[in-house]
């Protein structure tokens, strides 16, 4: 399964509410258990480079006292650290070495919240652990701009940091960008999209009373019929009854412009070669109305076994699923591949704000070798007169046009072809670049290729 085909299922809640309703106690307790699990995640992710959203879920299951309120307060306040965290290192130098300084700790859930505009329940104990006095720091909360909110905190807080734009992601990536680093930048990256769901069924009104009762309300994309976006979803959906039935699936909305980019047509046989979980093998097998074949693959077994588990919830019969060959795949013979490559998945790091931090500059070069390897490798199963799509999830130049420009270069027998833009329906040069700001979604790639 692709990172980008997965939202996590629940999406960061809103404020807890009044801190004054809550006993003092509980309040201390609150503030140490978000400071604490604060200080292990950045070891965690920063330090071993785990997943953030993989380690809390570990550390809620391990420790059962958490309630729902304490794992909504918990969560916002670590990925508001993390989606502000360039801010937070320049003004209080925070660093994986310094996540057991409590003010420190403090003062960066209070920043982050300043920076998105709210405030924390457990604001009173943390402006206590970081020595600073309530009524200031109210009165700077009612500032309107969140950077000018954050400069005068970080100034009651010592530090002289005037807040820059651009620190919102890490520096080398911004070169690497397909676009100048620009306000819209900024205000895509924080924030987090909400969750796209991807109809399988011609039965919306079913689905969406179904959502209603579970108190999610889903909004349809004017331009792609089958798109949904709900937002604050605070209900697993794997629990629904119109998910078991395979009603509908997880899939951002800049993932499904990389399926509507092959254009598949009834009767045709796809290969999706870099398949993961398969969430463009099962919208592919849709998308040709449950003809044809879309023949799914992967190195990962266990990645397939998910697979297997979703097409058969959704009961596609035109979906063949088995392992990465190169023996086994045929020469010329697909009317359609889609390489769906291996990236940095620079594309949705809205929605895991810590994999900015994570990322290796140097990782580029060696994803782009592998990115042209297995385009090459795919391309040969084109057969005449067929499609070849590449795809990432990656807003980065280097893995995207430029590995478009490279195949091309050495292989004359294809040629880039135009095709409709699915969120706006204009006719592109053969490439596709989705921002967040497109649709308020993650960030995706994708060019089509037609064999001469």
């Amino acid at each position: 399964m692709k990172p980008h085909e997965h939202p996590r299922i629940h999406a960061e809640p809103e404020s807890g509410g009044d801190s004054r309703k809550l006993p003092s106690a509980r309040l201390r307790t609150q503030a140490d258990t978000c400071t604490g699990i604060l200080s292990e995640i950045l070891d965690a992710v920063l330090g071993k480079s785990l997943p953030a959203d993989q380690f809390l879920a570990g550390r809620f299951r391990k420790d059962r006292r958490f309630g729902s309120r304490d794992r909504r307060l918990i969560s916002r306040a670590v990925f508001s650290v993390f989606r502000q965290y360039g801010f937070l290192r320049e003004a209080f130098g925070f660093r994986p070495e310094n996540g057991s300084d409590r003010r420190v700790l403090s003062l960066c859930i209070l920043g982050a919240a300043l920076l998105e505009g709210y405030l924390p329940e457990t604001y009173p104990r943390h402006l206590e652990d970081a020595g600073l006095r309530e009524d200031a720091f109210l009165r700077i909360f009612e500032i309107r701009d969140e950077l000018e909110r954050f400069r005068r905190f970080a100034a009651l807080a010592g530090s002289e940091y005037s807040p820059d734009l651009s620190h919102i992601l890490p520096g080398w990536a911004l070169p690497e960008l397909v676009q100048p680093f620009d306000e819209r930048f900024y205000r895509a990256m924080r924030t987090r999209p909400p969750m796209w769901i991807r109809t399988q069924t011609d039965r919306i009104d079913f689905l969406l009373k179904s959502l209603a009762e579970a108190g999610l309300a889903a909004v349809r994309h004017p331009a792609l019929p089958d798109a949904f976006s709900i937002a604050d979803a605070h209900v697993n959906l794997h629990t629904m009854e119109a998910y078991r039935k395979g009603l509908f699936e997880l899939q951002d909305i800049s993932s499904q412009c990389i399926g509507r980019a092959c254009m598949p047509s009834r009767g045709e046989t796809w290969w999706d070669a870099c398949s993961g979980g398969g969430g463009k093998a099962l919208q592919l097998a849709s998308l040709l109305h449950r003809t044809g074949v879309v023949t799914a693959t992967d190195i990962r077994a266990c990645k397939l076994a998910e697979l297997k588990k979703r097409a058969a919830r959704a009961a596609f019969p035109n979906i063949r699923i088995m392992e990465w060959d190169e023996k086994k795949q045929g020469k010329k013979c697909f009317s359609g591949v889609l390489v769906d490559a291996p990236c940095s998945s620079s594309g949705r790091w809205r929605r895991n704000p810590e994999a900015r931090w994570t990322a290796k500059p140097e990782a580029l070069q060696s994803l782009r070798k592998t990115q042209l390897e297995i385009l090459n490798h795919a391309s040969q199963a084109v057969r005449p007169g067929g499609v070849l799509v590449y795809a990432t999830c990656s807003m980065f130049r280097r893995e995207n046009a430029s590995v478009v420009h490279a195949f091309l270069e050495s292989h004359p027998e294809f040629h880039l072809e135009p095709f409709p833009n699915p969120l706006t329906g204009e006719m592109n040069s053969g490439m596709q670049q989705i921002m967040p700001w497109d649709a308020d979604c993650d960030a995706s790639f994708a060019a089509r290729m037609r064999r001469n």
